[in-house]
């Protein structure tokens, strides 16, 4: 069998799984990174645009795949 099995019953709401904020992605680690600077620069696209928050993503993973 595959899966999972738990030794204790998890609770509604009970955090199981923790992840280190520094192994995640987000806004300040984007703004900080490499492309910052081009993020600040157009706004229009990345900040304001209802897909912004997506663009950023994709942006900042296609950089760090280009990185190698």
């Amino acid at each position: 069998m595959i899966g999972l099995a738990a030794k204790r019953l998890i609770g509604p709401d009970e955090a199981y799984l923790y992840i280190p904020v520094k192994l995640t992605i987000n806004d300040e680690k984007i703004l900080k990174s490499d492309i910052g600077f081009m993020i600040e620069r157009h706004k229009d696209v990345f900040i304001e645009h209802f897909d912004g928050e997506y663009l950023r993503l994709i942006f900042f993973i296609t950089v760090e795949i280009g990185k190698g």
